[in-house]
């Protein structure tokens, strides 16, 4: 089977930590970049051995997928541009700065039946498929309960881009993922209430949301620029949990900790209060659920599962992922903006 072939539209951080997540999936070979600054492709292009491109469309013609890669608020005309060549377009998360610039991205794609895919990653991540495929067993009950937390410092001379309140901020960088998990694990969402940090230029360095979802459930996602969080996934059921990570975001452990239902406190003196007051039998318990945890590997690179994903849409011949259908990248935006303006 021929190669897929790759342009980036961007020259940035992400489209070079891509390029080696391109490598480690076969199958697909980047070979174009296309930037808003000619110099800026040029280098890149020099850097990964690909060729230059004036343009984002005029790249879209040589190429079998599109990846855009550059800043959020660079997101929407380097999509528009792929989707009029008829190429098929990955983007990466968030998809839009805007609601409303998202909607327009995905009309358009829908109007030319070629796939637009968000780069929501962790949700190809076997671990992630993994808590949803128990999830929907029913074998622990209905899911009622997520808390996300992610957060660690990133440099604001490294990373400054998710500083800038245009484009950036912890919610839109580091919310959306607990956000997808969220619409995912718990369903549509009615009620949004968020606190934000934020910094002298309006960049929200902290965040703590809580979703009200239709079918009863609660979501509490919690997510920093500038501090250390949990950096875990807990997914509560009727009867029992399930864990991701740390990190939930790349997570490869999955544990699962089913419980019963709690009956009426001990009387005293039984063996379950004899064996809570010995330090060794309660360490020997969680050592024990700690091991129980299942490691569920992504491979070479975190993101070859999600590439591997949109290469089997495109050949497939589907217009959209049913892993991250364009619903769910519409609906992350809608919390997003009732986030951000409430």
């Amino acid at each position: 089977m021929a190669d897929l072939t790759v342009g980036i539209a961007g020259s940035g951080r992400m489209a070079a930590r891509m390029m080696q997540a391109f490598a480690a999936v076969p199958g697909l070979r980047a070979v174009a970049v296309a930037s808003g600054d000619p110099a800026r492709a040029r280098a890149f292009a020099e850097a990964h051995g690909l060729t230059p491109a004036e343009s984002v469309g005029d790249m879209a013609a040589t190429v079998d997928l599109v990846y855009v890669a550059g800043r959020v608020r660079d997101h929407l005309p380097a999509a528009r541009a792929a989707i009029a060549a008829g190429r098929p377009v990955l983007v990466e998360k968030p998809l839009a700065a805007t609601a409303a610039e998202a909607r327009e991205m995905v009309e358009a794609a829908r109007a030319a039946d070629v796939p637009l895919i968000e780069n929501l990653w962790s949700l190809a991540l076997p671990a992630w498929a993994e808590m949803g495929r128990l999830a929907g067993t029913g074998d622990l009950g209905m899911p009622l309960h997520l808390e996300f937390g992610f957060g660690y410092p990133a440099d604001p001379q490294v990373y400054g881009s998710i500083y800038d309140p245009a484009d950036g901020g912890a919610l839109r960088d580091r919310g959306i993922y607990g956000i997808a998990l969220a619409l995912t694990m718990l369903g549509p969402v009615e009620d949004v209430t968020c606190g934000m940090r934020r910094d002298d230029r309006g960049a929200d360095l902290g965040a703590a949301l809580m979703l009200g979802h239709a079918g009863g459930g609660m979501s509490q996602i919690t997510v920093a620029l500038d501090t250390g969080l949990s950096n875990t996934a807990v997914l509560g059921l009727e009867r029992g949990v399930l864990r991701l990570g740390p990190p939930a975001v790349g997570a490869e452990r999955l544990g699962v900790e089913p419980m019963a239902l709690g009956g009426a406190p001990a009387d005293g003196g039984g063996l379950k209060d004899y064996l809570r007051a010995l330090p060794l039998a309660r360490r020997a318990n969680q050592t024990r659920a700690a091991a129980g945890a299942r490691f569920l590997s992504y491979g070479r690179d975190q993101y070859a599962s999600m590439l591997e994903h949109v290469a089997d849409v495109i050949r497939a011949g589907r217009t959209e992922s049913d892993l991250v259908p364009l619903s769910l990248s519409i609906a992350a935006q809608d919390v997003l903006t009732k986030a951000r303006e409430g």
